[in-house]
């Protein structure tokens, strides 16, 4: 999004928090990083501690002082739910108008909107402390987290989630504009938040990935490495979690497997899969994001198995991008933003194998005809909902309604 701003010609200066003691300020690609120091160091999995430090008083006081220190902006941008309290300061201490983006299902979370196995359209409120409380074991119930004995202790995480919605919500009715970066995101959200005028808000979708692959060559190298062939595997692309299914294609795979013989699924990205997979999965790391274009670019389908409300997934707008099939569930985004059933991919029901695997066997019977008319629906979807030009006008029309 910077990039694509400094492109346009606005000047962009970005506040963010450096926890392994970076050095000085920084230029990237046309805009400016100016950094606030933590007052300690996180290792890789100690996401928890950052969240509660952005929380405290102690961060509010740093972006306080850093802001002091730079010349006024016309705008100031709330990234994430962590930075709304503070920019909603800045905003009317300062007297500069806001905006607050919508991005993830954590703000969803955080607004009171059930997100579990739910397609936006099902997707109710939870409201009060009673439905916090109640969502938060049931939540954690359904994982096998807890069993009866902590169910006070979730009953008073389930208080002070409703004290920080109500925080929350208050905020947000302070700020100038508030985006949301799908249409399924507006929706929970105006459920969610229904005092919000509907001028209020408006849907303006990710930028797509600019960098180019890597040359098939390195593309080729790796998928041998993994002894996956070139259209003959599945790519997941993400966070290992529950919330994002990976199991579920885990146990699709084997499905297809049975039937299909010499398709395989590709898991890339961060976590753990909660149990061992066999020889019809590959499990890798997170890759280079140029390497990870040029696997896109090689896959029978990219999956997004969701059981939560997804904000809406990056490498799908690169999916849709390069006329590449999409296979997801009804849960958040990907159905309602990016996908036509049928069209440039396939839409089945929330935490079902079964119906994932159906999904996948459709795909791989798909003749050349129908992946021509699978590339022609894409790119009709990315012009329309995807290119640069659309959202730079849309982010135009949102910063001049702001500071006029």
């Amino acid at each position: 999004m910077c990039i694509q701003f400094s492109r346009n010609g606005w000047d962009v200066e970005v506040l963010a928090v450096a926890f392994d003691k970076r050095g000085l300020d920084e230029a990237r690609s046309g805009y400016w990083i100016r950094w606030i120091h933590a007052p300690f160091l996180i290792k890789p999995g100690q996401n928890v501690d950052a969240e509660q430090y952005f929380r405290t008083n102690n961060y509010r006081k740093a972006i306080l002082d850093r802001f002091s220190g730079l010349d006024q902006p016309d705008v100031i941008i709330a990234n994430n739910a962590q930075s709304y309290a503070i920019v909603d300061c800045l905003s009317r201490k300062n007297r500069i108008p806001s905006i607050g983006i919508v991005r993830d299902t954590q703000m969803l979370c955080d607004f009171g909107v059930c997100m579990d196995n739910r397609s936006a359209t099902e997707a109710v409120p939870c409201n009060g402390f009673l439905g916090a409380a109640s969502c938060s074991i049931s939540f954690h119930r359904k994982r096998g987290a807890i069993g009866w004995r902590p169910v006070p202790a979730w009953g008073v995480y389930g208080f002070q989630m409703h004290r920080r919605r109500l925080k929350l919500r208050s905020t947000v009715q302070k700020f100038d504009h508030i985006v949301t970066i799908s249409d399924s995101l507006k929706m929970l959200v105006q459920k969610a938040l229904p005092f919000l005028k509907s001028d209020h808000i408006t849907t303006i979708r990710n930028f797509y990935t600019q960098v180019k692959p890597v040359d098939k060559g390195q593309v080729t190298n790796f998928l041998n490495h993994h002894g996956l062939a070139s259209r003959h595997f599945f790519l997941f692309a993400g966070r290992k979690t529950y919330g994002k299914g990976a199991d579920l294609l885990v146990s699709a795979t084997d499905i297809v497997q049975s039937k299909s013989s010499g398709y395989k699924s590709l898991l890339l990205g961060r976590g753990k899969l909660p149990s061992a997979i066999g020889t019809n999965c590959v499990d890798s790391e997170s890759i280079s994001q140029d390497l990870l274009l040029g696997v896109l670019e090689q896959a029978t389908a990219l999956v997004i198995p969701g059981r939560w409300q997804e904000g809406l997934h990056r490498t799908m707008i690169d999916a849709i991008k390069f006329g590449i099939p999409v296979i997801c569930t009804q849960a958040g985004a990907p159905s309602i933003d990016g996908v036509e059933h049928g069209k440039n991919g396939l839409v089945c029901c929330c935490d079902d194998p079964v119906a994932l695997a159906t999904s996948m066997i459709e795909i791989i019977n798909w003749n050349e005809e129908k992946l021509d008319q699978c590339r022609f629906e894409s790119d009709r979807i990315f012009q329309k909902r995807f290119a640069s030009d659309i959202n730079i006008d849309h982010w135009s029309r949102v910063l001049y309604k702001s500071i006029t």
